[in-house]
């Protein structure tokens, strides 16, 4: 992540200078910044992101962390604005927010009662990204604007949701020997014979070979550029400007390696400055039945502020080698 650090450290520097300062993962975010990795275009039955602007987009039911990442389970988001969680998907949930969209920007709150508290109540303002494959949704991401007060809410907003299709209704319970973030949402299928029968899951990296292939990924944030990341079989990986650069190593951009623990990844970057030489993650990979489509990562320890943020949104598939 050593390309733009200048840059980065000078944009800081300003927003400290004008009184706006901001902790690791709390990065400003003007919407024309952050473009989508890969625009969703009719008729490209491709992975690819788009902003949501409307709650149209988002209606349905979603699997993902709840209760401040202490628990699985589905939530349900409805056609007027409201929504809530629950662990049946057959059951409707007690509506315990609401969400309403202006100018790109999702404004969030719970709704007030005896035992919610006052941050919860106030707007949480993120900017939502739906990860598609072609037309059919597959994943929903939150980023805040600026840090959310209401904890429990940026814990659950932290991590993507997948759409629940009906699909899997036998989901296994989570294992209490296992860490929660290290243990997928929904299983990924053994076999998909036919498009039919795929649906959105998620698979916990337990090896390398789990992700190998080229990803986009946003290159440092709050910069506009994006990048595209080679994890190769032989647990190396590299960054470059273009898919086709991912075959030679550049001067210009990060290398290293990556390896796996019980589904702790440890990502080397031996060339970079002492904060940034490793960084250990979570990993998901995020599928539509056997194909993938995103890349989320759970951070576990990392000090490198910028690859940090760089990886608050998931990389989105481009093709394998």
């Amino acid at each position: 992540m050593k390309m733009y650090r200048t840059v980065v450290a000078i944009m800081v520097l300003l927003f400290i200078t004008s009184g706006l300062a901001f902790a690791q993962g709390d990065w400003p975010e003007p919407r024309i910044t952050r473009p989508p990795l890969v625009a969703c275009v009719k008729g490209e039955n491709v992975p690819c992101s788009e902003i949501v602007n409307q709650v149209s987009n988002i209606v349905g039911t979603w699997r993902g962390y709840i209760d401040g990442r202490s628990a699985i389970g589905f939530t349900v988001f409805t056609a007027d604005g409201g929504f809530g969680t629950t662990q049946n998907p057959q059951t409707q949930p007690v509506i315990t927010s609401t969400i309403r969209f202006t100018d790109e920007l999702a404004f969030v709150a719970a709704i007030a009662g005896d035992t919610v508290p006052a941050g919860c109540v106030n707007d949480g303002v993120y900017i939502m990204r739906l990860i598609r494959i072609g037309e059919r949704p597959v994943a929903l991401t939150r980023r805040p604007l600026i840090k959310d007060n209401c904890t429990e809410r940026a814990e659950d907003f932290s991590e993507p949701m997948l759409y629940y299709t009906g699909t899997g209704e036998d989901l296994p319970k989570p294992d209490a020997s296992v860490n929660l973030m290290a243990q997928a949402l929904v299983p990924c299928p053994a076999e998909v014979k036919t498009d039919a029968e795929a649906y959105p899951c998620d698979i916990v990296a337990n090896q390398p070979t789990d992700f190998v292939g080229i990803w986009t990924q946003y290159l440092v944030p709050p910069l506009t550029g994006a990048a595209f990341l080679r994890f190769n079989t032989d647990s190396s990986w590299l960054l470059a400007g273009t898919p086709e650069d991912t075959t030679a190593v550049s001067t210009s951009f990060a290398i290293g390696t990556v390896g796996i623990d019980q589904a702790v990844v440890t990502f080397h970057e031996p060339n970079d400055t002492v904060e940034c030489t490793t960084g250990t993650y979570y990993v998901h990979v995020i599928q539509w039945g056997r194909h993938p489509v995103a890349l989320s990562y759970t951070a576990i320890k990392d000090d490198c502020a910028l690859r940090y943020n760089a990886w608050t949104d998931p990389l989105i598939w481009i093709k394998g080698l």
